[in-house]
């Protein structure tokens, strides 16, 4: 569904060449001149379908409709929404506003004809930058993977003729950055900031750690009796995208899966009745220990909450991005987005 924007009028502009034929022969063009053409026209697409998108989008949000957001959305992104969906159809959660992004930056990859996929680069809220994949499929574009980059932004980008971006053929694709990222993150070692392999300690790889699984809220469960945790799953269902970055590293996509599950202890006596989180359960929302409610005030995301008792389970799909070295000896991770998907317990 997209984070919410200030609304605002967009502006699409589009490249329009018009060939006109005659009887004089007309020189060729070598390679080098056909990219340099070639690249603006499908920037252009790129636009075009970014531009479309936010209109489709803000329509399936407010009809609330599974059908046209299916043909917009794929992958985690549209698992997602579905599931948002459902809950605000039922009640337990508010409808999504309007919104349109801001400052769009466009990063196609070469070639000719329609990309196969390129990836937007815009203003999100509270001065972070999103990412937003999307390829081709059904004889049109969908949205597959969005995340956050952090204070940081967005990592230089090569660029080859045209202003268009370069391809990249990672040292690791995407299922093993899944595999090897979701091992780092069940390991309980991470307590203490070290990092195994080739990640690099930072905020989605130590840090992510700390405050996803040994956090607040982790804190709060296991200091009133209930037992569990985090644990993190490949997902072998990416495609590799990636781009090459100025400085020769590759720019690569992947997803992990995550289960949250708290169960109450044998001890029912913890002088705390109930838990209060919410369904879409999010880590990094501020917890006021007095009431132990979540508050969302000065968000633009709106959370489901429910009081758990005796336990909670919730399931959800973790995007991320990496730079990967050439050789393989170094990831770093500078882009994440969580998709919950489902939520239980009782």
């Amino acid at each position: 569904m997209g984070s919410v924007r200030r609304a605002r009028s967009v502006a699409v502009l589009g490249v329009v060449i018009v060939a006109l034929a005659g009887c004089t022969a007309v020189p060729a063009r070598d390679g080098a001149a056909v990219a340099e053409e070639a690249a603006p026209t499908r920037e252009a697409k790129a636009r075009q379908v970014f531009a479309d998108f936010q209109t489709a989008n803000n329509k399936a949000n407010k009809e609330i409709s599974d059908a046209l957001i299916s043909a917009i959305e794929t992958g985690p992104v549209l698992e997602a929404d579905l599931a948002s969906y459902k809950n605000i159809r039922a009640g337990r959660d508010a409808p999504v506003r309007e919104f349109f992004y801001e400052d769009p930056v466009f990063h196609v990859p070469e070639g000719d004809g329609d990309p196969a996929w390129f990836m937007v680069d815009a203003a999100a809220a509270e001065d972070l930058r999103k990412g937003l994949l999307f390829v081709r499929e059904d004889d049109g574009y969908k949205l597959r993977n969005t995340v956050y980059f952090g204070p940081g932004g967005m990592p230089e980008l090569a660029r080859a003729g045209g202003g268009a971006a370069p391809t990249a053929v990672p040292a690791l694709d995407a299922a093993r950055l899944s595999r090897e990222h979701a091992a780092l993150l069940n390991d309980p070692n991470r307590a203490d900031g070290d990092v195994p392999g080739h990640f690099v300690p930072g905020d989605h790889t130590t840090r992510f750690f700390l405050d996803y699984c040994l956090g607040e809220a982790h804190r709060q469960f296991t200091g009133y009796g209930f037992t569990g945790g985090c644990h993190w799953r490949e997902r072998t269902d990416d495609p590799d995208f990636a781009l090459r970055t100025a400085d020769g590293r590759a720019l690569v996509w992947y997803s992990v899966a995550l289960t949250d599950s708290y169960r109450r202890g044998a001890n029912k006596d913890t002088g705390f009745d109930r838990v209060y989180l919410p369904g879409w359960y999010n880590p990094f929302v501020p917890v006021d220990k007095e009431t132990y409610s979540y508050s969302t005030e000065g968000s633009d995301e709106s959370f489901l909450r429910h009081f758990y008792k005796d336990g909670y389970t919730g399931e959800a799909v973790v995007q991320f991005a990496a730079l990967v070295t050439p050789d393989g000896d170094s990831i770093d991770v500078i882009a994440h987005n969580r998709h919950p998907l489902a939520a239980s317990g009782s």
